[in-house]
């Protein structure tokens, strides 16, 4: 059945709840972007992500690698050596620091960074055997640096020497001191005279003296070895109580170790004689020098041969 719908009873609109939606709606726009605008001068941002220290590592190696090759090896250096804090899994950051270092005369960071590069790296590493080379080239040149220093110091001390030699003791341009007066026996009989230095004959008589202590040192030596070896020899011989036998010492033996004896009493008797002689010797060359002899030779005719007689003064 179709029912009739009068104008006055027509179904109410719609349109103010939808302009009431749609300005609703734009109102929370509104907010939304004053709340966005107000977060943003607030300084509300989003952290951003930080890139993992491998990556970081080798972002920064790159930037090392450029100065290097620009000559700035401190820089590099200094580099390398933040990207081992880094990365330190990754020894060829540490290699490449000492490297930069020693390229720039940086010695002692050179060489740190190679003993930790050595210490921390295995045998099978491709970089150890250059990293040895590059420690032995550090101390070629600290040898060659200390040799230098102390060529250079000797050459200064040379010059000075010779800048004070031809200047002369009175042009130092000093007042002198005046000298003490003298006294006593030197006031009387003028400077004293410094001791004379030894001579020749003087230092080989002492010399031929100390040879004589050790020549009769190294024969008593001999001597009480011999005897010690002897009276060894002569309890070995005993016969022991009760028995006619000696046991444990064949006749080779025994004669072959008093055949030893002998020759060490005989080197003992040489050397003392030799001793004796060198002491003669030192006294002869003391005492001629402490009073020169004097000596004249004479030829005098013997019967039936021709005599020569050698006659010392003192």
């Amino acid at each position: 059945m179709i029912r009739a719908i009068s104008p006055d009873r027509q179904p109410p609109s719609r349109a103010p709840a939808k302009l009431a939606v749609v300005v609703g709606s734009s109102c929370l726009r509104r907010g939304a972007c004053v709340a966005i605008l107000l977060a943003g001068a607030c300084g509300f941002t989003t952290p951003a992500v930080a890139a993992p220290p491998k990556q970081e590592a080798a972002a920064l190696s790159v930037v090392a690698g450029a100065k290097a090759k620009a000559g700035a090896y401190t820089l590099c250096s200094e580099m390398y050596e933040q990207c081992y804090r880094l990365d330190p899994g990754f020894l060829g950051y540490l290699y490449s620091a000492a490297r930069c270092a020693q390229k720039g005369g940086q010695l002692d960071v050179a060489e740190r960074h190679y003993r930790e590069f050595l210490l921390r790296s295995p045998a099978e590493h491709p970089l150890r055997k250059r990293a040895d080379g590059h420690m032995n080239e550090i101390m070629v040149a600290r040898r060659a640096a200390s040799d230098k220093r102390v060529a250079e110091e000797r050459v200064a001390a040379e010059a000075a020497a010779a800048a004070a030699a031809a200047r002369g003791p009175g042009s130092s341009g000093s007042v002198a001191a005046p000298a003490p007066a003298a006294t006593g026996v030197a006031a009387a009989g003028g400077a004293t005279k410094s001791a004379p230095p030894m001579t020749r004959r003087a230092l080989a008589g002492w010399g031929a003296v100390g040879g004589a202590v050790i020549l009769g040192s190294l024969g008593t030596w001999l001597l009480l070895n011999a005897n010690a070896d002897a009276s060894a020899l002569e309890a070995d011989l005993a016969l022991p109580a009760g028995t006619q036998l000696i046991r444990g010492l064949t006749y080779a033996e025994a004669v072959q170790r008093d055949d030893e004896i002998r020759s060490g009493r005989t080197m003992a008797v040489i050397v003392g004689g030799g001793a004796l002689l060198a002491a003669a010797a030192g006294a002869w060359l003391l005492i001629g020098d402490e009073k020169p002899a004097k000596s004249t030779l004479r030829l005098s005719p013997i019967p039936g041969r021709l005599g020569a007689v050698w006659e010392l003064r003192w």
